[in-house]
């Protein structure tokens, strides 16, 4: 018996249990319930995060989102990294199909 505090929840839409994507799950490095999320949870909160930038020289605040857990710092690896990279590219082809800028970004995350 796990008690419902003790459960694992997503950080993002705070639900227990899979979504269509699969569990919550954490890749990196924060303590506690605070870094499991659903991946689909994770992929639109970088989407929000990345329209917010205005500004075409702030790369780095683009691409943050799609590569580091913003609770512990930590850079995702492995398989999420792969998902989460191909994810962006998607995101970015999709939604800046005039913004070169971002396309160059893309593949470098890639």
């Amino acid at each position: 018996y796990v008690k419902k505090w003790m459960r694992p929840c997503c950080r993002i839409c705070r639900k227990e249990g899979p979504d269509e994507t699969g569990a919550v799950r954490r890749d990196c490095k924060c303590h506690d319930n605070l870094g499991f999320a659903h991946f689909s949870c994770m992929v639109k909160d970088a989407e929000r995060k990345s329209r917010e930038i205005r500004d075409a020289d702030d790369c780095q605040r683009f691409i943050e989102p799609w590569e580091i857990c913003p609770g512990c710092r930590h850079e995702y690896q492995g398989e999420l990294a792969l998902r989460l990279a191909a994810e962006f590219i998607n995101f970015v082809a999709n939604s800046y199909p005039q913004s070169q800028w971002r396309h160059v970004v893309s593949c470098f995350t890639s």
